[in-house]
């Protein structure tokens, strides 16, 4: 009958309806990341480039700011001048190593990832696996998730890193010439993680 139709079919479908994981990415994954490059010397040399290129782009604007305050330019055009330009120079060449050394990380890191895709993917999987999800689809999320590895991962990780060490640099700075400001630093945090709770959501989704 008619009505029998659609539960015949329903029981003969064998694909199944694709899945998404929601909420935010748990922090196990990130340490699964980074534990797969399996170079503690890698991370902790591109960690200190970063910080080394930061630190070295703050000397620089603090001789800048030495030189403006000489009016008098007691010590000479050419100490400061050599000085700005050394520290430029000290600046652009650990920026260059922090952007090779993050690359390399990556790199290293994404074909692990790739090799354990493989492996428990087309290896591992059972046939039913084959058979509930289609190769289209499989190859689809296959290469979306790597292309995400690959390139949109090393980019954040540049921006993280970025954002963290202005940051820190500019509570220092700030707790450093105005020492009251730290008694307002824990309700400013707590306000900026309750935003960031809303935030995170909608540019996940948007994305």
């Amino acid at each position: 009958t008619s009505q029998e139709e659609p539960v015949k079919r329903k029981k003969l479908q064998v694909t199944t309806e694709e899945e998404r994981a929601l909420g935010a990415v748990p922090l196990a994954l990130y340490s699964h990341y980074f534990r797969s490059a399996r170079s503690p010397l890698l991370l902790s040399s591109a960690v200190g480039a970063v910080v080394a290129s930061y630190g070295a782009t703050i000397v620089q604007q603090w001789f800048i700011g030495l030189w403006t305050a000489d009016t008098t330019m007691q010590r000479g055009l050419a100490y400061y001048m050599s000085g700005v330009v050394f520290w430029g120079v000290v600046a652009s060449a650990l920026t260059f190593g922090r952007a090779l050394l993050i690359a390399a990380f990556s790199r290293r890191a994404s074909r692990a990832v790739h090799d354990q895709l493989c492996d428990k993917v087309l290896v591992q999987a059972s046939t039913s696996h084959f058979d509930r999800n289609p190769s289209s689809r499989l190859l689809q999320n296959f290469s979306k998730d790597l292309e995400q590895i690959d390139t949109s991962l090393p980019g954040s990780l540049r921006s993280a890193s970025s954002s963290i060490c202005t940051l820190a640099g500019a509570m220092f700075t700030i707790i450093l010439a105005t020492p009251s400001f730290s008694f307002l630093l824990p309700p400013l945090t707590w306000i900026y993680m309750k935003s960031l709770q809303y935030y995170r959501p909608v540019a996940r989704e948007l994305k």
